[in-house]
């Protein structure tokens, strides 16, 4: 019998098979969703859209003194229209249409990135092994369900990536695809002030290939991009549009250090936000990866002189993607930017930082022996085996992922690390209160999202007998998630029944006390 060979199927193939894959995630996504909560910061997201549809419609000036009005609106106020054109009004309908949506997105990211490998590398395998790599991270993976501030900046990271490569980094300098880059890089610098990172160093990649194409007659493609992502900020920003370069600036300004002063919970303390920076993202980045694509990134990233032997467009793009991935990394540490709740904010270096496992994998299948490509491709097929059965474990809290670095022994990962910092657990909590409570009205107290959005996730049958409270003292139950406080915290002697738990990697990331 013949052995499967990749590179004999057409390359229309390839794609139409990755799309079908891709579009059986989302499906199983798609059926995941209701089953999920809301973060607490989303109804905030969903604020600040609604602000900034007011401002834009001359309804009030309210959003000049809302505290996160320096935030960008280029997905927010989007999905305000949309709400509003599909005439969502129950709250239950507006967030699960919101999730849908974030998760849509991130599936549309995944397939540019299998295209991206499928254009940036030589064999047909690679882009596969990509997009197996790209989605093989739970956390980020279970992110995509609710998070609308990270994942799409990842997502708008990828589709500028894809242009950038289309533009620069075939034979000829594409004009279409540079102006589709200045566009999505306008969105990407909107959704998060930190997109002028990968602006800064696409405007030097620009540079680079102009001169080593000698194609001196293209210089004008910098001023233009960069005029045009100018345009597309401004336009999508409606905070700018007054005072346009003091408030980019006060927004860099705030964003670049952002005011959170919050604890977050690290190697067993209460670590204040951006305190030991260096030791919490690389912490982080060790035990909430598997451990297969952590041990494959850092080799790749060591071998990656041998792997930029040739001098060559694939090896310029490369040193791109290691400056937009350790490069970073860097900058943050240096500007000691203040980074929490895991390494969510440099989420969307994620493409970058496997990028040199990808080329890895591309050299081993060209030019490696068939020990090698054996190793390789069992490695990786029992690392995605393996991630898929981890995250069925943990469905549907994929976030709440800890890798073999964290010991599974009771209660040690809740003790040591954050689990479900943005509560979407209390959903759970709270239905099985209605479910099991006959009362006609229960009240209940979510700790650490106070006034936020557990109760905005249940029907309106629900809503009225689930009374939020936020005052303990008027409470029937109250639900923790051990945010800011420790898994032994008792809260008053009343509440001395244990009533409910979810557990996840060994111990409890949701508790439910009532009151007796």
């Amino acid at each position: 019998m013949s052995k499967f060979n990749p590179n004999i199927i057409p390359p229309n193939y390839h794609t139409l098979g990755a799309a079908c894959l891709v579009f059986a995630v989302w499906l199983v996504g798609f059926i995941a969703i209701p089953a999920m909560g809301i973060s607490w910061d989303e109804n905030v997201q969903r604020q600040l859209g609604l602000l900034n549809y007011d401002y834009i419609n001359g309804i009030n000036q309210d959003l000049l003194q809302f505290k996160d009005r320096v935030y960008g609106v280029a997905i927010e106020l989007p999905l305000i229209y949309l709400e509003k054109w599909f005439h969502l009004e129950d709250t239950r309908s507006i967030f699960l249409f919101r999730h849908y949506f974030t998760y849509s997105l991130f599936c549309l990211a995944a397939f540019t990135f299998f295209l991206l490998a499928k254009t940036a590398t030589q064999h047909k395998s690679s882009a596969w092994f990509a997009l197996a790599l790209f989605l093989c991270c739970p956390r980020i993976f279970g992110h995509a369900f609710f998070n609308s501030k990270d994942i799409p900046f990842l997502c708008f990271q990828i589709f500028s990536l894809y242009a950038l490569y289309k533009a620069l980094f075939l034979e000829k300098i594409d004009i279409k695809w540079i102006l589709i880059y200045a566009f999505l890089i306008g969105i990407l610098i909107n959704i998060r002030i930190l997109g002028v990172a990968t602006f800064a160093v696409g405007i030097a990649a620009m540079i680079i290939q102009i001169y080593l194409k000698k194609d001196w007659n293209k210089y004008f493609i910098i001023p233009v991009s960069i005029g045009i992502s100018g345009i597309v900020l401004y336009l999508t920003w409606p905070y700018l549009w007054a005072d346009p370069v003091n408030r980019f600036l006060e927004s860099y300004e705030i964003m670049s250090q952002f005011p959170w002063d919050g604890t977050t919970r690290f190697l067993g303390e209460d670590l204040q936000a951006g305190k030991e920076l260096s030791t919490y993202i690389f912490e982080w980045l060790r035990i909430s990866i598997p451990i297969v694509s952590l041990g494959i990134i850092i080799l790749s990233t060591i071998a990656l002189p041998f792997l930029l032997r040739k001098h060559n467009n694939s090896t310029l793009f490369a040193l791109f993607m290691l400056a937009l991935s350790w490069g970073i990394i860097a900058v943050v540490i240096y500007k000691n930017s203040v980074i929490y709740d895991d390494w969510r904010h440099l989420y969307f270096i994620w493409p970058a930082l496997i990028w040199p496992a990808i080329l890895a994998w591309d050299q081993v299948y060209i030019v490696g022996s068939k020990l090698q490509k054996n190793i390789y491709k069992y490695v990786i097929l029992i690392n995605t085996v393996y991630t898929i059965i981890s995250l069925a474990i943990l469905h549907p809290y994929y976030y709440v992922y800890f890798n073999e670095f964290v010991s599974k022994k009771e209660n040690n990962a809740i003790k040591q690390f954050e689990g479900d910092y943005w509560g979407l657990s209390y959903l759970e909590g709270i239905k099985y209160i209605l479910a099991t409570d006959p009362s006609d009205e229960i009240k209940i107290m979510t700790f650490t999202q106070e006034r936020e959005p557990s109760f905005l996730m249940l029907s309106e049958e629900e809503k009225k007998r689930a009374i939020n409270k936020h005052d303990i003292n008027e409470a029937h139950y109250i639900l923790t998630v051990f945010r800011f406080h420790s898994l032994e915290r008792n809260f008053t002697p009343e509440f001395d029944q244990l009533y409910y738990e979810i557990h996840r990697n060994g111990g409890p990331i949701l508790r439910v006390w009532r009151k007796r």
